[in-house]
């Protein structure tokens, strides 16, 4: 028998509970080796979006010369009417949620009730504009997201709904880059982050221990690129 040694952070270990110190030092970590895995990728990724924008398309010391010079730079961008007709060949043809009754006692009935509560969902989420941006930003940069997610019904309700939400910025989604389905569908954690100004921080989190530090250092050191002057990212 061989023992191994293994952080209780690890990041491949089972999410620590109980402890919040513990459970953040495991997350820092994860989160760090989910950017290292995913560095050329989102450099390539962010590379092709710029192309498909106009803004890539020059080289930029050859913009600068030209700009030096006086001398315009054109760009006569054929990405984007390729890509929305590759987009609307799928918009002819979505992929559908189907519900069969298939086994375990299942019935047409049920299965009915079921796939109309599922299109509900869709209509009122309008999935099939989540649907359609998250295929064409999959056409300019290999990948996008979307997500199924519970809500409250109202400020006031009980009653929790089902919704799917695309992302404004596929940038900030970070996956468990052990995972190995295509689809992600594998994937044990992931991140999904965003930077706030400290303004609205404050105003969102008004009993965060952050608030309360004269000094940044020493969360700064522990998480790089978290907190800055202006910003503090929230994941």
């Amino acid at each position: 028998t061989v023992l191994m040694d293994v952080s209780e952070d690890d990041p491949g270990i089972r999410t620590i509970e109980g402890d919040a110190r513990a459970f953040i030092t495991q997350q820092i970590r994860r989160f760090s080796l989910s950017v290292d895995a995913e560095m050329y990728n989102r450099t390539e990724g962010l590379k092709d979006v710029l192309m498909v924008e106009g803004d890539g398309q020059w080289d930029e010391s050859i913009r600068a010369r030209r700009t030096r010079k006086k001398r315009p730079c054109l760009t006569i961008n054929r990405f984007k009417p390729m890509i929305k007709h590759v987009a609307n060949e799928q918009r002819m043809s979505r992929p559908a949620i189907q519900i069969d009754p298939v086994g375990g006692g299942a019935d047409r009935e049920s299965a009915s009730i079921r796939q109309g509560l599922i299109r509900h969902i869709e209509v009122v989420s309008s999935a099939e504009t989540v649907y359609d941006t998250a295929f064409e930003r999959m056409l300019e940069k290999g990948w996008s997201w979307f997500r199924v997610v519970t809500d409250w019904e109202s400020p006031t309700s009980f009653q929790q709904v089902v919704r799917i939400e695309g992302f404004a910025n596929d940038f900030c989604v970070y996956g468990d880059p052990t995972a190995e389905e295509p689809t992600r569908k594998d994937m044990k954690w992931a991140f999904i982050v965003h930077d706030m100004l400290r303004g609205d921080y404050v105003l969102q989190y008004p009993n965060s221990e952050i608030i309360g530090l004269p000094d940044f250092t020493s969360v700064g050191d522990e998480a790089m690129g978290w907190i800055t002057t202006d910003t503090i990212r929230v994941a």
